[in-house]
């Protein structure tokens, strides 16, 4: 349980909300493509969708860069 807080945290020991929105943006596209999966349909998702998800994880790159360059 331990280890699983600790990916929640930033370097600080603060629990981070860029990575636990990254986290829920990337589960639910996730969660969208399996349901497709599950029915027999094609997944097709938007421009928009694929945009948000690629938008989130380089966000908490560059953030993630930021942190470790003020160290």
């Amino acid at each position: 349980m331990k280890r699983l807080l600790e990916f929640w945290q930033d370097n600080n020991g603060k629990l981070s909300n860029t990575r636990l929105g990254a986290f829920l943006i990337v589960l639910t596209f996730i969660a969208d493509w399996w349901s497709n999966i599950l029915i027999h349909s094609q997944f097709d998702p938007s421009w928009s969708i694929v945009g948000l998800v690629t938008s989130v994880i380089g966000l908490k790159v560059l953030q993630s860069k930021n942190e470790k360059r003020r160290d």
